[in-house]
């Protein structure tokens, strides 16, 4: 089996002029310490991922500091730094700069078969790991059409395009995907839309778990409430 680290959304940001005040250095060094103590319990990793926004605002700088942090994190989990394999997201590109890079995709993408995306779709549905949760007795749940699509998209028909949607054509199987609406969909978009709750304000992984508790809490509490306004209308 291969390991793989994956990060996501690093943003290295140092305060301007003041490299030694970076905000988020007691994060990093949490993070550090967790790859520590999860490269004693699994070992070393085969490729480091790093899938967007190393830099916050794509300075040299912020790249410099990207560079160290990678290079010290495949130290701690045994991994060559050779096989770092770094997608940029959109704080790391200069997207004036790249508008005909961009737009020659485009063009590109567009003279290949849908089929031929379909198929290179469905390779990567086809993931063991997923038959591994459904034999360990938890369906997965993913829907491959929009619920605007009254029919399969082209190309995306047979294999598990169709496996999905015979589970989900199970009443009690579309029944539990409907619950993700309520259970999950309302919480956080209660939470960033309505509430406008969007960064943690407190540092340090214990701090911040402390804060969602408190953001948690203050949901519920807002929905007991609302209840019981309804409760006294009728």
């Amino acid at each position: 089996m291969r390991r793989f680290l994956h990060l996501s959304d690093i943003h290295f940001n140092p305060s301007p002029g003041e490299p030694e005040r970076d905000i988020d250095l007691i994060v990093r060094d949490d993070l550090l310490q967790d790859l520590r103590n999860q490269a004693e319990r699994i070992g070393p990793v085969d490729a480091v991922l790093v899938v967007g926004d190393l830099a916050a605002s794509r300075t040299a700088e912020q790249y410099g500091l990207a560079g160290g942090f990678l290079k010290e994190a495949c130290s701690i989990v045994d991994c060559d730094p050779k096989r770092i394999a770094c997608v940029p997201g959109n704080h790391d590109i200069d997207r004036a700069a790249h508008g005909p890079l961009h737009d020659g995709l485009r063009r590109l993408l567009r003279t290949i078969p849908a089929g031929e995306i379909s198929a290179r779709i469905e390779q990567i549905l086809t993931d063991p790991q997923i038959d591994q949760v459904v034999s360990n007795g938890t369906q997965v749940l993913i829907p491959p059409d929009a619920g605007k699509h009254e029919r399969p998209r082209r190309g995306w028909t047979g294999g598990r395009y169709a496996f999905m949607r015979t589970v989900l054509a199970d009443d009690i199987d579309a029944g539990l995907y409907r619950k993700h609406k309520a259970m999950v969909e309302h919480v956080f978009a209660q939470t960033k839309h309505n509430r406008r709750i969007n960064e943690f304000q407190r540092r340090r992984r214990s701090a911040a778990r402390s804060e969602w508790r408190l953001i948690t809490a203050t949901h519920n509490l807002l929905k007991l409430h609302k209840h019981h306004l309804a409760a006294q209308a009728t």
